[in-house]
Order: structure tokens, then sequence, then C-alpha cells
């Protein structure tokens, strides 16, 4: 009897499809890179094409990944894994922004054809970063620096945990660091590990300014107690901030 759970074998088409995808940039960052943009786009345009297709078939495309070597998290969305597979882990502090691209193109429901030319007359990678976070008032640090403001404001009760043997430093220059917690069956909560990784810790307090925005930034803000709800955390958000963090 066949084993049910056994996977179906990688897609060798996808496979070879990205491999030649890759050659393709790995020819221009050793060749071209300085001297024509306009190939970095082309690339991006066709990567863009491969994030459409990923969309509809995620699985296909992890399997991929971890064929190529990659390293690829549970939850890494599939914008960052196309990314990654086509441009490697050589420079991973551009990932973030061509994921971005590919995010807002389609977004803006592109064509793969159109998206070179989208991004020259954008100002690139960065150009298409810059405006998506000008148009969009409530980033993530925005929304972090509204939380601090209010946490810090003594309206919310929070509970006060017995010193547990944090190392100096461990919290952010406002006061704030990033607990990982372990909630028992009684609802008790044992802190597992500190952190003030500003990245992730961001991504924490956007998400309570998010669902406590009504509170913050007036003054007659009710009392409230602070409370952990991990079901309601945006766990992929959460996650995305720590992939780039640990880049």
């Amino acid at each position: 009897m066949a084993n049910a759970n056994k996977e179906p074998p990688i897609s060798h088409d996808i496979l070879n499809k990205v491999k030649s995808l890759i050659q393709k940039r790995v020819d221009w960052e050793n060749n071209e890179r300085k001297a024509s943009r306009k190939v970095q786009y082309a690339i991006i345009g066709e990567t863009y094409e491969a994030y459409l297709g990923a969309k509809k078939d995620p699985i296909a495309y992890r399997k991929v990944a971890r064929e190529l070597g990659l390293k690829v998290s549970a939850n890494m969305d599939t914008a960052n894994l196309v990314a990654k597979i086509v441009f490697g882990t050589d420079e991973p502090g551009r990932l973030p922004g061509i994921a971005a691209v590919l995010r807002k193109a389609a977004e803006d429901e592109l064509q793969p054809a159109e998206v070179p030319a989208w991004l020259e007359v954008s100002g690139g990678i960065q150009g298409v970063r810059s405006a998506k976070d000008d148009a969009n008032p409530g980033s993530v640090s925005k929304k972090a620096d509204d939380a601090r403001t209010l946490l810090n404001s003594g309206v919310v009760k929070g509970v006060v945990v017995p010193d547990f043997g944090a190392s100096d430093g461990v919290a952010d220059e406002t006061g704030f660091a990033l607990a990982i917690v372990k909630v028992g069956p009684s609802n008790q909560v044992e802190i597992i590990h500190i952190s003030s990784n500003k990245s992730a810790l961001n991504a924490v307090l956007a998400e309570y300014a998010e669902r406590h925005g009504q509170t913050i930034g007036t003054d007659d803000s009710p009392e409230d107690t602070l409370e952990v709800e991990l079901r309601s955390m945006r766990k992929q958000s959460l996650d995305r901030a720590y992939e780039e963090a640990l880049r």
C-alpha cells in the first residue's frame, strides 16, 4: 500500500526555470551590474512572473527552495520566498526591497512585462519602497512610536513580574523589550526569553497600536490591562521582522 503521506516529486519544470533565472541573475552580477540597471529590472520583471506563479502554487516553490539548499521558514511569505530563490543570500539586505517591489506590483495589478518600465519611472527599488512608505502614514515604526507613547503615559496598567534575572541593558532606549512567554494551562505566564531586537519589537508594538488605536493620542483614555493573546497576534508580520533582523 502506498504511503499516503509521501510528498509528490519535485517539479523539475519549475526547478529548471528557476535555475535559468538564477543564472541570468548571476551573469548580471558578474558582468553588467554597474553598467545596466535595465537588466536588473528585467530580471525583477521575470521574478514577478515567478511570484505570481508562486502565489498559486506556493508548495511547489518551497520544494524548489529546499532543493536549492535555501533555508525557508514555515511562515516566510511568498514574496520573500521568491526573492530569496532568485536573488540568493549573498546580499540578504536587498531581499526585503525586492520582496516589497513584488508585493507592490501585484497590488497595482501589473503585468510582468510592465515591471521594468514601472521600476524605471518609480526610481528603482528604493523609489517603490519610499513611495509606499509615504503613502502609508501608519507605518510600523510610526505605529510602534504611538504605542510607546501610550504605554509610557501611565494609562495602561500591566502586570508586574518579579525579577527574573534579565541582564542589564536588555530593554531599548525607551524602556521596552520583547518577551517570549509560555502560557500554561491555568493561564500562568512563564518568561522564556527577552530581547530588544528593534524590528521584532516594533512589529509587536505596531500590532498593539492597531488593536488599541482608539486609545492612542487621547487624554481621556480609559485604563486598560495589558493581556497576552497569542492567537490574535499577526504571526506573519512578526516572523517577517525576525527574518529581516536575522539576515
